[in-house]
């Protein structure tokens, strides 16, 4: 789907355009139809420049930074010499397109995403053989169409700001979800680090959903790609076993977690836990770089409690990421919610 970062721009009217030509143009045609054709392909390439200004424009900021860089039009050659069944290579970086066109104007063939394909890692997948169709033009064993509003990964967030915080994508996690993960450790970096946005961390690298301030929690429901929470505003994809944070009917608080996956506390170093031992303590205080340390070896102020539903969760990953925001003299200690 196309990035909501990027501020909603009106598409360009041809007729109005071509009024604004004023009436010369009619000494050289003998009908409007030529001089339209020429203004909508000429409208086409400006609409794809205010598409990239604007991408250019949001990745100034960390907050607006897009996932996918879109283009407007992008034709698709389906060569059959790489075909596999009715699967075929896909442009670099594809990551969605909602449709397929066999003509860029006054098309007869329209293909939907998700009904009549479906984009995979490395190819596109047809639910019919477009070569079988004979509205689709084709030469040389080559199919053609043309994909509208094509969502390609140009990895803007890792480029612009990722670099800064020496922080790659994990395979499979959203570019929401990284994006968050980033904005989060710069928040307690230069805001400094609080409870509140200790929450915001561990809910960006753990992906769970939190709540905008203004939305109801309505219901949770299935469908074939799994479990789903519905509210007033949104949509989120959650664990098939995961516990709601807020019941049913509530208007949890902005920033709320709203699954039950973690808690975060603070301790003084007498109150650890029964049993725990060791302290993660960060580069700090560990001679460059984070690692465990006996909690009887330490002289801390503070030691972050993180409880986990899955403490199968727990990774160097995560505990890395924490441990770079705590505030001097206070270590991490992990354990089962």
């Amino acid at each position: 789907m196309p990035d909501s970062s990027l501020q909603k721009r009106k598409p360009f009217q041809p007729l109005a355009v071509l009024g604004l030509l004023g009436s010369l143009w009619t000494h050289y045609y003998g009908g409007k139809t030529p001089l339209l054709t020429l203004v909508r392909a000429n409208l086409a390439l400006l609409e794809q420049q205010r598409q990239n200004l604007a991408e250019v424009e949001a990745c100034v900021s960390r907050l607006t930074v897009p996932f996918y860089h879109t283009e407007h039009w992008t034709l698709i050659k389906l060569a059959g010499e790489y075909r596999d069944g009715r699967r075929f290579p896909k442009p670099a970086g594809l990551q969605s397109m909602p449709l397929l066109l066999n003509r860029m104007t006054d098309s007869t063939v329209m293909l939907q995403e998700g009904i009549d394909y479906q984009i995979l890692d490395q190819s596109i997948e047809f639910m019919a053989d477009p070569f079988e169709n004979e509205l689709i033009s084709q030469d040389c064993d080559t199919a053609y169409l043309w994909g509208v509003a094509g969502q390609f990964d140009r990895e803007y967030v890792q480029k612009h700001f990722g670099y800064i915080y020496r922080l790659q994508r994990e395979p499979g996690q959203s570019y929401e979800a990284y994006r968050d993960t980033i904005n989060a450790i710069a928040d307690c970096q230069v805001l400094g680090t609080t409870m509140a946005r200790l929450d915001a961390l561990l809910a960006a690298v753990l992906g769970v959903p939190v709540a905008d301030g203004r939305e109801k929690v309505l219901t949770t429901a299935e469908d074939r790609r799994g479990r789903f929470l519905v509210t007033t505003r949104h949509i989120y994809r959650i664990d098939d076993d995961a516990v709601l944070a807020a019941p049913e009917g509530s208007k949890p608080r902005v920033a709320t977690p709203l699954v039950r996956s973690f808690r975060i506390s603070e301790l003084r170093p007498d109150q650890l836990p029964d049993g725990v031992t060791d302290v993660i303590v960060p580069a700090g205080m560990a001679g460059g770089a984070s690692k465990t340390v006996p909690a009887k070896s330490l002289n801390v102020v503070s030691c972050i409690l993180v409880q986990l539903a899955k403490i199968d969760y727990l990774d160097d990953r995560l505990a890395d990421l924490i441990c770079r925001v705590l505030p001097p003299q206070t270590g991490v200690v992990f354990a089962a919610l």
